[in-house]
């Protein structure tokens, strides 16, 4: 079982998963024995998987949550290859980068308003070669 399918097993079973200075916490009534043994083999990669699907701008609250579920499908997509959809969304993020509400329903990617050369730019060579992985994982947010 991969990280990301063992961090959704555990949250649909109601076991909630941090990491916490370099250290995995679980916690929940379903934790069992069995299931803290498989959390305990799996730890460096459940970690390892935490730290690059967390949003790094949590300081942006608006989009935070939506963030929190694009990263993780991004890293299922191309896992942590900088030059994939993984890698353009994550250094979006970084930069600034946010999700908007479209009027007709759905979500796009925007820039920082106070720098539409820089977006312009990160559009064309870091998203565009990715787009349609792109607005296949924002599809599925909505």
């Amino acid at each position: 079982m991969t990280p990301g399918n063992l961090i959704r097993f555990c949250a649909n079973q109601g076991i909630r998963l941090a990491a916490v200075d370099g250290e995995l916490h679980a916690t929940g009534r379903a934790l069992t024995e069995k299931r803290a043994a498989w959390l305990k083999d799996a730890k460096e990669g459940i970690l390892r998987y935490l730290h690059f699907t967390a949003d790094p701008r949590p300081d942006l609250a608006d989009d935070h949550n939506l963030w929190q579920r694009l990263l993780p499908l991004a890293y299922e997509e191309d896992g942590e290859a900088t030059h994939g959809a993984f890698g353009a969304l994550h250094g979006l993020r970084c930069a600034g980068g946010r999700l908007q509400a479209k009027p007709e329903g759905g979500l796009v990617l925007a820039g920082d308003p106070a720098e539409p050369d820089a977006w312009r730019t990160a559009k064309r060579d870091f998203l565009a070669p990715h787009k349609e992985v792109i607005a296949k994982l924002l599809s599925q947010l909505t």
